[in-house]
């Protein structure tokens, strides 16, 4: 069975506006990828390059396999990299953080200039110092200190030249990853752990925020299309569609709705996922609407747009629908009006900011579909 039996199909239709979607399942119907919607080509090439994202992938390999397709339309192939994200619940990990000292010291500690969100064990690389530049360009492990301090794991800096300024430290991942070429016309299929999560040098299985993370892709060719998957022999939560962001960026705030999420939580969970591509953050407010069947009375319950935080510059944000949402609106959980069935409105003070959402138990998964 050659790639798994997996494959890529393009359409052309003698017709206008034609739009489709796709499933895989199983015999049994015990295991479903989900249905997602097929994804134009342009009549007309865009510009390149191709910037796509992976709002939700889980590097737990005890549990999960994640999976990335992309298939380039173009006539001209595409150096592929990628960047890594962590993907925290509310309040979560600023991916890029400055530096405003460094100890010499035995090992040594780093003073960063906001409260770093670190947690002991996180891989990390350094690059920018000036004075200390034995530190530039390293990956390290680190073990926190305090709110924003941390030692660097086994690297005595009591030699090295006194910090004078400047640095930035990434978590191990949003440095990019080069992928290699994504051919003219053909298709890839990206295994996290095995192409991206070992080669950037994570330890397996990642188990930091349930294993979740983000992707952000950058194609050298026109048009690139992908999906996205998380599964088990035995589960799934299905393929979803990565979302493309402009070349341009357009002003102004991001407005992201999710159509269907659930607070009965005596039954499922329900999360949404947010990337941030832009150079700058921005706060979150959320308001909620009830799903009422049909002739029923759809209403709003936030009386004013609940405040989430603020969604920093590239980075991705967790949050959860019952503990950051419902519980701070005073709605009764389980919420079971309707079904329990609710609609989301996010409001992100920042650009072309991207997002999924998820509905799932232990033992099901209802999929996950890209906001709009």
């Amino acid at each position: 069975m050659t790639d798994g039996g997996n494959l890529t199909l393009e359409f052309t239709i003698g017709a206008a506006s034609v739009r489709g979607a796709a499933q895989v399942f199983d015999n049994s119907l015990t295991l479903a990828f989900g249905t997602y919607l097929l994804q134009d080509v342009p009549s007309t090439p865009s510009a390149s390059p191709t910037v796509l994202v992976a709002n939700f992938m889980n590097g737990n390999t005890d549990l999960f396999k994640s999976r990335v397709y992309l298939w380039n339309p173009s006539t001209s192939a595409g150096e592929v990299t990628v960047r890594v994200f962590t993907l925290p619940v509310a309040d979560g990990t600023v991916q890029e953080l400055a530096i405003s000292a460094i100890t010499q010291a035995n090992p040594a500690v780093v003073t960063t200039s906001s409260d770093h969100g670190l947690v002991t064990g996180d891989q990390i690389h350094i690059t920018g110092v000036v004075g200390m530049t034995q530190v530039n360009d390293r990956d390290f492990v680190i073990t926190v200190v305090d709110a924003d301090e941390f030692s660097l794991n086994g690297e005595d800096s009591t030699g090295h030249t006194a910090y004078v300024f400047g640095g930035v430290v990434f978590l191990l991942g949003t440095k990019p990853l080069a992928l290699g070429p994504l051919g003219a016309r053909s298709a890839l299929n990206i295994k996290l752990a095995e192409d991206i999560l070992t080669p950037l040098g994570f330890a397996l299985p990642y188990t930091r925020d349930d294993g979740n993370l983000t992707l952000e892709f950058t194609i050298q060719a026109a048009d690139v299309k992908g999906s996205a998957q998380v599964f088990s022999s035995t589960f799934a939560f299905g393929t979803y569609t990565l979302q493309a962001v402009p070349p341009i960026p357009t002003p102004g705030a991001t407005r992201l709705t999710a159509s269907f999420t659930n607070g009965n939580d005596a039954v499922f969970d329900s999360r949404i996922s947010l990337f941030n591509p832009s150079l700058s953050g921005g706060d979150i407010t959320v308001r909620v609407f009830t799903l009422p069947f049909r002739n029923g009375i759809a209403q709003e319950l936030t009386i004013t747009p609940l405040e989430l935080g603020t969604l920093e510059a590239r980075s991705a944000l967790d949050i959860r629908l019952v503990e950051d949402i419902l519980v701070p609106l005073e709605i009764t959980t389980p919420y079971t009006t309707d079904g329990g069935n609710l609609i989301l409105e996010l409001t992100i003070q920042a650009t072309d900011v991207q997002g999924t959402a998820q509905v799932f138990s232990s033992g099901v998964s209802l999929g996950t579909y890209p906001l709009q």
